[in-house]
């Protein structure tokens, strides 16, 4: 990121079909704003009228428009990049700041050994939304200091947190140019700013909540949150934080055990829906989730997609009108294992009909999973899609390479 020396903060707003709240978001940040401060709206491909609202009532802001959406976590990542202030503060497009917000969040984060701010976030109906982040251990669910709880002073203590919400949040540049950005492979959304925090913690730089900043935060203007798709998405974002952050006998004992014991207990029908894909997308995704953390060793994207598989399996549900479990060797005892022979062309033979035999169930998977889904990104679709044509063409290749193995078989023993 290159950064012009006169601008001090740069304020990054992500939007998707969020006309009926940006003028209020906007308005209460550009109240509060001085001339070596920027505004940039990045539009993630909204199809209402925010573009045009920001337009034609605020020319003054930096306006991007992606092409397609690009998640919270890529959406914020372009703003990133073209901000040129030396301070940087995240607001949801559902967030009306309060006066002074943006003097005390870079007082917050101007000390060196701070990376990143979190606010004092309420609810429209004055109930405290976040006073700072909390992840349980060892399952990693999320939770917020102060939540629907009555303001009274009670959180008014500036300190350090395990994470805040990106709903509000202040970025110190030189801690970014060290960590990196957002990792977007939390999309579309949930648990990135969470993983930001604690590389940011990692890296020593200090996560401070400031209750001296507030907000109004609508929060549920994007998705319900009650939906099967937001569980999805939480707990794929969730599934990937673990595998990031905790080691491998972390996941495979302490986790693994307590997902177990969580999951007896639910009993929200969508949570149980969303959970249940999440474990697949999981699966089919580990190849995309960054080296360290669990994904270390030599057979540790096997452990991990056995551990998750036998999870789902304990999940167990099956909903009228949805595909029931795969009934398939993949999912009871994944085809890892290559047979041995002392034969050479046989060795090799057994090595590929079971690879034929492993993306044929991978394919499998794919297409329950594309059959499953019920509203995703035109971009998602469209990796998926390939991501399936690749499996296809794999699998060709695979038969036409055991078709030339048995004809030099055959001709081998032929002549002996």
């Amino acid at each position: 990121m290159q950064k012009d020396m006169a601008n001090r903060a740069s304020i990054i707003i992500v939007s998707w079909n969020g006309e009926p709240y940006l003028k209020d978001c906007l308005s209460a940040i550009l109240a509060q704003i001085g001339p070596g401060d920027q505004v940039i709206v990045v539009d993630n491909h909204s199809a209402d009228g925010s573009v045009a609202l920001v337009q034609r009532q605020f020319p003054q802001v930096n306006l991007i428009e992606n092409e397609w959406n690009m998640g919270f976590a890529g959406g914020c990542n372009v703003g990133l990049r073209a901000a040129q202030g030396e301070y940087l503060l995240l607001v949801n497009q559902d967030v009306a700041v309060k006066a002074g917000w943006l003097e005390k969040m870079v007082e917050t984060l101007a000390p060196t050994e701070v990376g990143i701010a979190g606010c004092k976030l309420l609810y429209p109906d004055g109930t405290i939304q976040h006073a700072g982040g909390i992840t349980s251990y060892p399952l990693a669910l999320p939770g917020h200091h102060g939540y629907h709880e009555t303001d009274e002073g009670q959180w008014d203590t500036r300190r350090e947190v395990d994470y805040v919400t990106g709903a509000a949040m202040g970025l110190k540049r030189t801690m970014l140019d060290e960590i990196g950005l957002f990792d977007e492979g939390f999309f579309p959304a949930c648990y990135e700013e969470t993983d930001l925090c604690f590389r940011a913690r990692a890296a020593d730089y200090q996560v401070i909540y400031t209750p001296e900043a507030t907000g109004t935060h609508h929060e549920t203007t994007t998705i319900d949150r009650n939906s099967a798709e937001y569980h999805r998405w939480m707990n794929r974002g969730r599934l990937r934080f673990v595998l990031k952050h905790y080691t491998a006998e972390q996941f495979h004992e302490e986790f693994a055990t307590a997902e177990k014991e969580w999951q007896a207990g639910l009993n929200e029908l969508a949570l149980r829906q969303g959970l249940y894909q999440a474990y697949l997308d999981t699966v089919l995704g580990l190849q995309n989730v960054p080296t360290g953390g669990v994904l270390t060793g030599k057979d540790s994207e096997r452990a991990v997609a056995e551990t998750l598989l036998d999870l789902r399996q304990a999940l167990g549900i099956s909903l009228e009108g949805q595909p029931k479990a795969i009934e398939s060797a993949f999912l009871v005892e994944p085809p890892w294992h290559i047979h041995k022979s002392k034969i050479p062309v046989i060795s090799r033979l057994r090595g590929l009909f079971d690879s034929i035999w492993r993306l044929q169930e991978k394919l499998a998977v794919i297409q329950e999973m594309l059959a499953s889904m019920d509203r995703e990104s035109t971009a998602t679709h469209r990796i998926q899609a390939e991501a399936t044509a690749n499996l296809r063409k794999d699998i060709a290749r695979l038969d036409a390479r055991v078709q030339a193995l048995e004809e030099t078989s055959s001709k081998d023993s032929e002549e002996g």
